[in-house]
């Protein structure tokens, strides 16, 4: 299976474009990193400690500011 495609229906799979290393991510695709990537003990510790810190605040704020949006439609709604 090429490692641009989950085992599943075809729509799960990422398009990419060969002369980038950037796939090209539509709604309802994943994408799984190719399993020739291997970081360093240094890389981990940086995605650890510094990364996946700010990708989970981010979501929370996402998660939070979707939360309101939808308070504010209920109320909406019920008007």
């Amino acid at each position: 299976m090429p490692a641009n495609e989950t085992s599943g229906h075809p729509s799960t799979t990422a398009k990419v474009d060969e002369n980038t290393t950037t796939p090209k991510i539509t709604p309802n695709m994943s994408y799984v990193a190719s399993p020739k990537v291997t970081l360093t003990p240094r890389a981990l510790e940086i995605l650890r400690e510094q990364i996946l810190p700010r990708i989970q605040r981010d979501i929370k704020k996402d998660l939070a500011a979707f939360e309101r949006q939808e308070k504010m439609r209920a109320s909406q709604a019920e008007k």
